[in-house]
């Protein structure tokens, strides 16, 4: 009977229920998803700009819990813009498993209710710091400045160095034991380590340094410090970039009932049915080969690895 018309598709998805197809994915996730030693997931937040969620009159957001070493999108919680973002994420920890879990959030989640969310349920979380907590951002810099005043060979660094497309970017990550003032101490007991970033850019022969600063509620060594304020950001390379170039999501005009709230969960679980699919092409090209070859679609539909 061919494909069905764009009006059936969009009346199916104004009809499901957006919490029964989100609980669907998620059971698929936590069923095929590889759990390493210490999973690392990056938290954080995007706009649909084309897309608007019922009784709303400005673009959906979406804020999404992202494996970084399987590249799935675990789960995700729509929030009234990034003002709301901070509810969202800590109404999404109580539906996720983080047990033995490192969390990695910015700025906007130093937060001592966030801290303390995470701790609870048994996970950990590393999340930058910056101007919105003032006073812990100080003594993290006192901290650091007199560590770096110590001769050379006193101090103890992780050192990456990456090259590509007329970039080159070397990070020197440094750990400390958290030694905070006393009404500090109070407020952010949970802080065991605090971690600095200094990175050193070249883009085309323009140079930049800049030095980004963390706590974290686990006691962090260099190499897993180094890793996970690097690996922070694939959240925004695998899964919102994809989500824009290959599946135009900003791209995308819908607005009635909740079809754009079950329309991005869609695209979130396709992209994760392709990523755990077999074989080592692109997700563009395993797109296209499912548009192309029934029997490759039915493959990545119904069977898995």
């Amino acid at each position: 009977n061919g494909l069905p018309t764009r009006h059936n598709i969009a009346a199916i998805m104004r009809s499901v229920v957006p919490e029964t197809l989100l609980e669907a994915m998620v059971g698929w996730v936590n069923l095929h998803r590889e759990k390493h030693a210490q999973p690392i997931i990056s938290v954080d937040g995007k706009v649909l700009k084309g897309a608007k969620a019922s009784k709303q009159q400005h673009p959906l957001y979406m804020v999404s819990a992202f494996d970084v070493d399987e590249g799935l999108t675990l789960t995700h919680q729509p929030c009234d813009g990034k003002g709301m973002e901070l509810l969202a994420i800590r109404n999404m920890l109580d539906a996720l498993d983080i047990k033995g879990c490192l969390l990695t959030a910015d700025a906007l989640h130093c937060q001592v209710e966030t801290l303390n969310k995470v701790v609870d349920k048994g996970g950990d979380i590393l999340v930058q710091v910056k101007l919105n907590q003032p006073s812990l951002l100080a003594e993290i810099d006192v901290q650091f400045q007199d560590y770096w005043a110590l001769p050379e060979d006193k101090q103890e660094s992780y050192i990456t160095e990456e090259k590509g497309h007329g970039r080159k970017e070397v990070r020197e990550v440094y750990v400390l034991p958290a030694a905070f003032s006393e009404a500090l101490r109070q407020k952010w007991c949970l802080v065991k380590s605090i971690v600095a970033v200094v990175r050193d850019r070249s883009v085309k022969g323009k140079g930049s340094y800049e030095t980004s600063y963390y706590i974290c509620t686990d006691h962090l060594s260099l190499e897993l410090a180094s890793k996970a304020t690097r690996k922070h950001w694939h959240i925004e390379n695998q899964q919102h970039w994809a989500l824009d170039v290959i599946f135009k999501e900003d791209e995308q005009r819908i607005y009635a009932g909740d079809s754009a709230l079950n329309m991005a969960c869609c695209r979130r679980f396709v992209q994760n049915l392709f990523r755990k699919s077999e074989g080592n092409l692109s997700v563009p090209r395993k797109m296209n080969q499912a548009a192309w070859n029934k029997d490759y679609r039915e493959k990545v539909l119904f069977t898995s690895d």
